[in-house]
């Protein structure tokens, strides 16, 4: 997709914090992630529907910017002072905290520790993950990541996208093809790393309910 112009640097306002992501995964629907409220929240594309309070949102994709810029849920996230990061270019939105956009390939650029990019292409969650990191945080709670639909066909626990998902499991082998790259990165940096899906077909991380960092 090509690089954006960065016009921000990333700061370290979340030294030593617990960071919760938020991915589209349908277990959240179970989770209640309004009980997030308060705390430090990354959202990444369609999850700030349920955690409208969330600081930052990340996305990566144009498609769903040009989607959602013009929802009144949208404005009001920003209105209510949620940050919007992006790897992508979009054709407008000031507003927007541009980014550098790495290709993950390997360990080497799983997770980038510059503050002016991130290493994100197939899945948004490595962005969000690595923008946590470069934030401060010291653990990742990370809420949404099933890697896989419900027994009844759903894909994602928000609103769903305009375009059809692709069939069989080939967007996720795609993500965890990239998302790899992201763990023994993070584990030098001293960050832990919890996924709160019971049942996620990634099994990066190990498991933990969302209760116990509540």
């Amino acid at each position: 997709m090509g690089q954006v112009e960065c016009n921000w640097r990333i700061p370290e306002d979340w030294k030593g914090e617990t960071v919760f992501i938020v991915g589209g995964g349908p277990s959240v629907a179970h989770q209640r992630p309004q009980r997030l409220e308060g705390r430090k929240v990354v959202v990444i594309n369609s999850s700030y529907e349920v955690c409208p309070f969330a600081d930052y949102l990340f996305f990566g994709d144009n498609r769903w910017h040009d989607d959602h810029k013009g929802r009144e849920e949208f404005k009001a996230f920003m209105r209510r002072g949620g940050k919007v990061v992006t790897v992508s270019h979009p054709s407008s939105g000031l507003y927007l905290l541009k980014l550098r956009r790495i290709t993950p390939t390997s360990e080497a650029n799983g997770l980038t520790t510059t503050r002016t990019g991130l290493s994100s292409q197939k899945t948004s969650f490595q962005g969000a993950m690595n923008l946590a990191a470069m934030l401060g945080a010291k653990r990742l709670v990370l809420l949404g990541l099933d890697g896989k639909r419900t027994e009844s066909g759903v894909s994602h626990h928000h609103t769903p996208h305009k375009w059809p998902t692709k069939p069989s499991n080939i967007t996720w082998d795609r993500q965890k093809s990239q998302l790899q790259f992201i763990v023994e990165p993070l584990k030098k940096m001293g960050v832990e790393v919890f996924n709160t899906c019971p049942d996620s077909s990634f099994t990066y991380w190990p498991f933990a309910p969302l209760e116990g960092f509540l």
